[in-house]
């Protein structure tokens, strides 16, 4: 099992008891800002994570992903960074969020 699964870890960021979305199951998607662009991001409990604003402030330093891959309209480029780096992304989130 990886860390980011562990059913042990816990969130500072406050969760509804039965959310689809607790820390162990942060799932990959895409959004639109108020000004209309589209940015990767991830979601715990009712809240979106922003990954292109995380990767602007250097939190997502060591996962080897370019920063422009946060800035997709798809998550095309996210999954052709392979397995690894996916599972990199994850750990790290779960890493902010713990």
């Amino acid at each position: 099992m990886i860390k980011a699964n562990n059913p042990k870890i816990t969130s500072w960021v406050e969760v509804p008891k039965n959310s689809d979305f607790p820390i162990q199951n942060l799932p990959f998607g895409v959004f639109k800002t108020s000004t209309a662009k589209s940015h990767l991001c991830s979601r715990i409990g009712d809240y979106i994570v922003d990954l292109y604003a995380l990767a602007n402030l250097g939190l997502l330093k060591g996962v080897g992903i370019k920063k422009k891959v946060y800035k997709s309209k798809t998550l095309n480029k996210l999954i052709g960074q392979g397995k690894r780096k996916g599972r990199a992304l994850r750990e790290r989130l779960s890493d902010i969020l713990n």
